[in-house]
């Protein structure tokens, strides 16, 4: 760790107004604190990394520094940035935030003072998933210093099937019709998390590869770092997921966060 630099992405460019019509999901209360403002001290009071680009709707940003008064967040750490109308957008506008954050370091460092590139890394991660320890957020960078990149992943406990392609309107207009569906191995199935790590000049380079295709391509194709990665070539190096490390979506999921920030088991 004392030979890296490690920076983060925390993303919360959405609207998420699926669990409450007035309140996008990032800022709905949790444990007497809005979920996003969890998350983030996850990350600052870990100590493992240098620096944050925080993504917000770009409307967010003009309370932003009230919202870190409040919260006591320190804004030379987290940076807020402008986010994009989809999550790679969102991505990309994080990773050029810290590439000109980078610059500037430089620019103020001695050249012996600066990071290497091959030791500079970025963990992309969901604002809206505020159950990280920093036992867990290690255990990710180390199996990215390891093997190069890493997400975590974890094995489904339920069983699956496979819906055809008539099979999601006939669920639709008429449940009790057959269609098309059939079983699929689930120990050939992981569910992916974040935060997904890489080298930072690696990930920047990918995405700017992606953000080449065209626009509803680019949504459809690109759903995280592991697709953007993938696209130039690169291997996918999963590790261990954490149960606690649920992605807020629905009203249980508040509940369920509740109980785990208030009960100590994280």
């Amino acid at each position: 760790m004392k030979t890296t630099t490690c920076l983060a992405i925390i993303v919360a460019g959405g609207k998420g107004v699926r669990l409450d019509p007035t309140t996008p999901k990032q800022y709905l209360p949790l444990a007497g604190k809005p979920v996003l403002i969890h998350t983030l001290e996850r990350f600052y009071e870990s100590g493992l990394f240098a620096h944050a680009a925080v993504v917000l709707p770009a409307s967010d940003l003009t309370f932003w520094p009230e919202l870190c008064a409040h919260y006591g967040l320190d804004r030379t750490f987290f940076e807020s940035v402008s986010g994009g109308e989809t999550r790679f957008d969102s991505v990309g506008a994080g990773l050029e935030a810290l590439n000109r954050y980078l610059g500037a370091t430089r620019s103020t460092a001695g050249c012996a003072d600066a990071p290497n590139e091959d030791n500079l890394w970025v963990a992309v991660h969901d604002g809206v998933r505020p159950l990280v320890n920093t036992a867990f957020l290690h255990a990710c960078l180390e199996a990215a210093f390891l093997h190069g990149n890493a997400v975590p992943a974890l094995a489904p406990v339920e069983s699956f099937r496979y819906i055809g392609p008539d099979g999601i309107q006939a669920i639709a207009a008429t449940p009790t019709d057959r269609f098309d569906n059939r079983p699929i191995d689930r120990t050939r199935l992981r569910s992916l998390q974040t935060p997904q790590c890489a080298r930072l000049p690696q990930l920047l380079s990918a995405w700017r590869h992606a953000a080449e295709r065209a626009g509803a391509e680019k949504a459809e194709r690109f759903t995280d770092e592991a697709t953007v990665l993938e696209y130039t070539g690169e291997h996918i190096h999963l590790c261990e997921g954490s149960p606690f490390n649920l992605k807020i979506t629905r009203p249980i999921d508040l509940k369920w966060a509740e109980f785990v920030l208030t009960s100590g088991l994280l």
